[in-house]
């Protein structure tokens, strides 16, 4: 379907970055939030991407603001009247998605196709609520959107092929780099990197070695990893961290247990980057840096290395993605530079690393069991 406006449910920060994506590519944006504050917060973050740009000297001040004024802002759902895909992104919250949904289907015309940004909620609950499940799909973007070249197109068992080659149409013409993925929870990206999370806590709590220097090594050339996983967990917030571990968990069982501590911190108010104080103190510059012991590091990061091709081994088993989008997905979204499949290939193929994993699962308990 060819789509020439869209809409955007939410705006604030990520509504902001997703009318920048959708102007640049020279779609025609109607942008919707319940509160002036966040409609305006939401244009003067695109403006301020563009404006970055303009610094640049990669577009001029009046082309930028030809891109601006493809943005229609508004209160009410007026504009939507005409739009070929919604993209909505409000809170991480069902109620709030399903309502939003439901609001959807009765203001836009019958031919709109609905997408949800959410990180990890199932697609096929958020649509339930619509008359329009044929329509209804995922459309993930990482954040930043205007930097991020990943999305993730959700496929529900309801949304019809015609649907998901719109939206991944949308991303390619927005110059993103679209995977395919069958609503399960977490996704791809989510899940695998929630995995690598709770292996590398276990391998401090098994006193491996200390979280700062876990950090340090996920980071080095063997780790290849854009930032250490306490360290991210922190710059997500503790809260959705939790959260998404929570919905794993639900959907997969005990292998996903949100860990005590992350909990206790959720508890007590310390969220990560935030709220100064999370996984780290951030308030304390000497509290985050390594201790330079390199003391198993290399046990680590093959840990937790392992423990993402074992849950991404699963994912492929079924049938929520390709071999192919995975590593693809963990490479753009995650910024993995040893992405689970191509690592097998480096580790000795597949035959070795079901070695690995039964080695690990003999010596770690079940956290590897396929």
């Amino acid at each position: 379907m060819e789509v020439k406006k869209i809409g955007i449910a939410g705006a604030g920060v990520m509504g902001g970055e997703l009318a920048f994506v959708a102007t640049q590519a020279g779609l025609r944006v109607a942008l919707k939030d319940v509160d002036k504050r966040f409609l305006d917060a939401g244009v003067a973050r695109c403006r301020q991407v563009y404006e970055f740009k303009v610094r640049r000297r990669r577009m001029t001040a009046e082309d930028m603001e030809e891109k601006i004024a493809l943005i229609e802002p508004a209160l009410d759902y007026g504009p939507f009247a005409d739009v070929d895909l919604v993209i909505e992104a409000v809170p991480e919250k069902l109620s709030i998605k399903q309502a939003v949904f439901a609001e959807l289907d009765r203001e836009c015309p019958e031919h709109t196709v609905l997408a949800s940004n959410t990180s990890a909620l199932s697609i096929a609950a958020i649509g339930e609520k619509t008359g329009r499940r044929d329509r209804v799909a995922g459309m993930h973007f990482f954040n930043p959107a205007s930097m991020m070249p990943l999305v993730e197109v959700i496929r529900a068992e309801q949304t019809s092929d015609e649907t998901a080659r719109t939206v991944f149409a949308v991303a390619q013409a927005m110059g993103k780099t679209p995977v395919l993925c069958r609503d399960s929870a977490g996704f791809i990206v989510n899940r695998l990197l929630c995995a690598a999370m709770l292996e590398a806590m276990r391998c401090e709590q098994e006193g491996l070695a200390d979280r700062r220097d876990i950090d340090s090594f996920l980071v080095k050339p063997e780790g290849g990893m854009p930032v250490g996983l306490f360290r991210m967990a922190d710059q997500l917030g503790l809260a959705l961290l939790a959260e998404v571990i929570g919905i794993l968990n639900a959907a997969f069982g005990p292998r996903f247990a949100v860990p005590v501590e992350i909990r206790e911190r959720v508890a007590a108010g310390d969220l990560g980057v935030s709220t100064g104080r999370g996984l780290y103190d951030h308030r304390d510059p000497a509290a985050v840096k390594p201790t330079g012991s390199e003391e198993n590091r290399d046990l680590v990061v093959a840990r937790v290395l392992t423990a993402v091709v074992a849950e991404a081994r699963r994912m492929a088993a079924e049938g929520v993605a390709s071999k192919e989008d995975i590593d693809t997905a963990m490479r753009n979204g995650a910024l993995f530079k040893k992405p689970p499949f191509a690592y097998t290939g480096e580790t000795g193929g597949a035959q070795a690393m079901d070695e690995r994993i039964r080695e690990y699962a003999q010596k770690f308990g079940g956290a590897f069991i396929i």
